[in-house]
């Protein structure tokens, strides 16, 4: 496979190719997020299905959290970049999430699949339904510590990840206005403790809000 194409995303001739690029770079890192999954498969309790929906409710969460700032900032998010109102709702939310996605969501749900392998099993019968109800709980938690921890943000300094959300929308409307050149996606270097999702928090108190 030639990466080149990767570092080179400006001079894709089209909108057309360009999708192409981002289904190989998907096949590449969904690939190496199986493996990382793949070496926790022996010490988690949670199978393959629940696995997939952790992935999949963090990134509705993320999605519904980008939409609250869209909407706040009075922007329709129907009106996407990359992805078409005929494959996605608020398509310009999703957008806005796929580039956040990685450092918030699969991060997140990686170190919580973690943890749940150093935890011991309940060993009292509990059902599947239950155990998962449970595993819901803490998730939920996870959620909530991972957009209260701190990232340094190559533009603005130290910022809690909703910060970082809000800025990106910031920056995409400034970019609209002209008021940028162009718009800057997050580029960034974490730092965290890898077994506390609340080592830094903000002063603000949070809440978890969830869109219809």
């Amino acid at each position: 496979m030639n990466f080149d194409k990767f570092y080179n995303l400006s001079l894709a001739p089209s909108i057309e190719e360009l999708y192409q690029y981002i289904e190989e770079a998907d096949k590449v890192y969904y690939c190496a997020i199986a493996s990382v999954l793949s070496l926790y498969n022996s010490n988690t309790h949670a199978s393959t299905t629940q696995i997939n929906r952790f992935f999949n409710l963090g990134n509705q969460l993320l999605q519904q959290y980008v939409y609250l700032h869209l909407q706040s900032a009075g922007l329709h998010p129907d009106y996407g970049i990359l992805h078409r109102d005929t494959d996605h709702e608020l398509p310009l939310a999703w957008d806005l999430s796929r580039e956040l996605s990685a450092p918030i969501v699969d991060d997140m749900v990686l170190n919580f699949i973690r943890n749940l392998g150093n935890t011991n099993g309940n060993g009292n019968g509990k059902r599947n339904g239950r155990r998962y109800h449970t595993y819901l709980k803490k998730f939920l938690q996870h959620w909530e510590g991972k957009l209260k921890s701190f990232i340094l943000h190559p533009y603005v300094g130290e910022i809690s990840y909703r910060q970082c959300i809000e800025f990106q929308v910031k920056e995409y409307i400034a970019s609209l206005l002209g008021n940028v050149d162009y718009y800057r996606p997050l580029a960034l270097n974490v730092f965290r403790s890898p077994n506390n999702f609340t080592n830094a928090v903000e002063n603000q108190k949070s809440t978890l809000t969830l869109v219809k």
